[in-house]
């Protein structure tokens, strides 16, 4: 009988792994790829990110990793720009970050299997059937990390939000004119995409497209294209040639977050569009919020502890979203995301209460870390 069996491996799921495996769990984490692996977004890691690894014993790790700080946030847009200074975070490729907590997670004693896709069963007593490439095995707590999609059972419902924007994502060997330490994120009508240099030297490129408006292009690596060109920002060469990758719709949150013995953390729970950084913070987050959930729940499950989850992931991690989700609601309005443009151009201050609260981590936070 596994205590814990975790569905996707990227920084929740691992992260997950490592606290409730140093807890003495027999923990097994399962992915569907193989490792390193490549992801559209989540270079960026903010104050929050960075405060929620110390907090758990991981705040070195991304020093070790070479990340380069980020100090610095430019945005352009119908050839205006304005520039904002950040608190210190790190960029470093979701290739190696990932694959580092994963290591984490297995020096803390938890089981990794990639290549394993995860499909939930029925309730069988006390535990859930899990079948792992079509192998029966059985858990007490499943938690679901596996992405936008999360694992399919008839209790579950994705809420996407009309007019949510698909993820797209590329890295390139071309830096010029992209000063490392520093956000470029440039945004125009349906859309928009950011930069930033990686800890391997190369450029990262993530944006959020409106389908209807990308339709319009040859592509995404058109679309970014032509957004770089509004922001008068450099455009790699060839970037409509680059291998792109895209996610599903972005916006949009589980219903419920919780059925019995079954737990969705990350992305799987919810997602908003993010800026810069905050994606990551609400999968360390999350992945610290639901460890002392789990132990409660291993022996006998209860409803509470899916009402439980709910207050909590409300609390710590969705009433955070909201800013996001505000200024994701702007950037869909190109009025507004002009008029907030000249407002940052002109009164560069009117940020600071925007950037102190998503660098933030919540106090609860360090209450719950091992």
């Amino acid at each position: 009988m596994i205590d814990v069996l975790i569905a996707g491996a990227g920084p929740a799921g691992a992260l997950a792994a490592r606290l409730l495996a140093r807890r003495g769990l027999k923990v097994v984490l399962v992915d569907k790829s193989s490792f390193p692996r490549e992801k559209v977004c989540g270079t960026c890691l903010n104050q929050n990110s960075l405060g929620v690894l110390e907090s758990v014993g991981l705040g070195d790790l991304i020093e070790r990793l070479g990340g380069v700080p980020l100090s610095g946030f430019h945005l352009g847009g119908w050839h205006r720009s304005a520039s904002i200074e950040l608190p210190i975070g790190r960029s470093v490729s979701r290739s190696v970050l990932d694959s580092a907590i994963v290591h984490e997670a297995i020096a803390a004693g938890a089981e990794f299997r990639p290549q394993t896709r995860a499909t939930l069963g029925p309730l069988v007593g006390e535990s859930r059937e899990v079948r792992l490439n079509d192998t029966p095995v059985f858990t007490r707590i499943v938690i679901d990390a596996s992405g936008l999609n999360g694992l399919d059972a008839p209790e579950f419902a994705h809420k996407i939000v009309n007019g949510s924007r698909i993820g797209v994502g590329v890295t390139t060997d071309s830096v010029t004119g992209f000063a490392p330490g520093v956000i470029h994120m440039a945004i125009g009508d349906g859309g928009y995409v950011g930069a930033v240099q990686q800890e391997d030297g190369r450029l990262n490129l993530a944006a959020a497209l409106d389908p209807a408006t990308m339709r319009t292009h040859r592509g995404p690596g058109s679309m970014v294209a032509s957004l770089l060109a509004s922001a008068d920002f450099p455009i790699p060469p060839d970037v409509e040639k680059l291998d792109w990758r895209g996610t599903l719709p972005l916006t949009r949150r589980s219903v419920p977050r919780a059925i019995a013995r079954v737990f969705r953390i990350g992305d799987a729970a919810a997602y908003v569009e993010p800026f810069t950084g905050e994606g990551m913070a609400w999968a360390f987050a999350g992945a610290v919020a639901i460890a002392p959930i789990v132990v409660d729940a291993m022996p006998a499950w209860s409803p509470m502890f899916a009402k439980r989850w709910e207050s909590t992931h409300q609390r710590m991690i969705a009433q955070r979203q909201n800013v996001c989700r505000w200024l994701a609601m702007m950037l869909h309005r190109p009025i507004l995301a002009r008029t907030m443009l000249f407002a940052l151009r002109t009164f560069p201050a009117v940020s600071r209460p925007f950037v102190r609260h998503l660098n933030r981590p919540p106090r609860s936070l360090y209450e719950n870390a091992p």
